[in-house]
């Protein structure tokens, strides 16, 4: 049994190194990393022989059910809390790196007997290094990822930054959680059921609706500044897997706005409860101790897991995985892409001209004008 566990749901190829660097760093050694992946048949034995080669204690993973192209990240983190061991759980993003006494600052607010918390960090985007095309499973990075590196990569500014790094360590509201650097402890993530995994079911604002079941369980919600994390932003080479559009059904999908309705249908339906002495839990259709015995022996990795068998929507994926690229709009912000002059445009953008050197013209599908995302052709990856 380990005193912590380090949680992260990743979806894109690369940013293994820099997470995996920074973990094998901390000054606190009793913990165990969940890697919740959904490039998992992909790079299963390389994540693994590079756990070894650091000498982390990595369990890796799929989710523990897909649905074939779109997202499952409440489904991704509900997995990692049900394989977890630790007496804490630790959310971390991908992508990021993190202080050597992270792990540590985190878990002194989780002493033993002491009032329970639910900790926040927030977490600054800077640039990514030089990339190269195609790119590793492990990094994207042309260089072998070094630590010192990452003071030297531009800060993202609003409106790309986490609203948190304006604010000072202390008490803070749970619609500041984002599920991307916060630590509580297991027993209270499986009192309140976990993530509540209906917010798969297309957008919205399921880290919201999170952190809202923890402070009604009467958890104190806490910021402390000196657990930042540094994310080497890749959202704008690698977006996010689809997960639907902002205003309107896709393919059945909730649009961000339904998303939006249910969360605020859900703190009533919680409110109701909290005053009626109910237990506040989330609505995913079962209960994580339950579901935690199915997929309990995924731990001791003897066995490569049949991703196959957790998909209940393969005919979505197009031929060779991963989805479609080949859109005309923004797959984060619905907004149209500009295909043409995507060059003089990027040229205006000082912020990201880093990003943009390295990448071959001939990957690029086209770019939106609102989050300067990049949609790139998924055989270049």
């Amino acid at each position: 049994m380990v005193e912590v566990s380090v949680i992260c749901n990743t979806w894109r190829i690369g940013g293994i190194d820099l997470t995996f660097e920074g973990l094998a760093r901390q000054t606190f050694k009793d913990f165990e990393v969940v890697l919740v992946d959904h490039r998992y048949e992909h790079r299963h034995k390389q994540v693994m022989e590079y756990a070894k080669e650091l000498g982390l204690n990595v369990i890796h993973v799929p989710e523990h059910h897909r649905n074939g192209k779109w997202n499952v990240l409440t489904a991704g983190w509900n997995t990692g809390f049900m394989l977890s061991e630790g007496r804490v759980i630790i959310m971390l993003m991908d992508y990021a790196y993190m202080r050597p006494n992270w792990v540590e600052k985190h878990l002194s607010y989780h002493a033993p007997n002491s009032d329970i918390k639910f900790v926040m960090g927030a977490h600054e985007y800077r640039t990514t290094p030089k990339i190269k095309i195609p790119f590793n499973e492990l990094s994207i990075f042309e260089n072998q990822f070094k630590p010192e590196i990452m003071s030297g990569l531009k800060l993202f500014k609003p409106p790309h930054a986490d609203p948190k790094l304006t604010l000072n360590t202390g008490s803070i509201g749970y619609t500041y959680t984002h599920m991307k650097n916060e630590s509580f402890l297991r027993e209270i993530v499986y009192d309140v059921n976990g993530c509540d995994e209906n917010f798969d079911k297309g957008k919205g604002p399921s880290d919201n609706e999170f952190g809202y079941r923890f402070m009604l369980r009467g958890c104190s919600i806490l910021l402390d500044k000196e657990l930042t994390i540094s994310c080497s932003n890749p959202r704008f080479v690698l977006p996010t897997m689809p997960w639907g559009k902002m205003n309107e059904s896709v393919e059945g999908r909730w649009s961000y706005y339904d998303g939006e309705r249910y969360q605020n249908t859900r703190y009533a339906e919680l409110l109701n409860t909290l005053k009626a002495k109910g237990r506040i839990k989330s609505l995913t259709p079962y209960e994580l101790s339950e579901k935690r015995n199915e997929i309990l022996h995924w731990r001791d990795g003897s066995k490569l897991i049949d991703v196959k068998k957790i998909d209940k929507n393969p005919e979505s994926l197009i031929e060779k995985g991963g989805y479609e690229k080949e859109v005309n709009n923004c797959t984060k912000c619905d907004v149209e892409l500009i295909t043409d002059n995507i060059i003089d445009f990027l040229e205006q953008q000082e912020l990201f001209e880093e990003i943009y050197t390295s990448i071959d013209p001939k990957a690029v599908i086209g770019l939106c004008p609102k989050c300067n995302s990049l949609e790139l052709r998924q055989e270049m990856l």
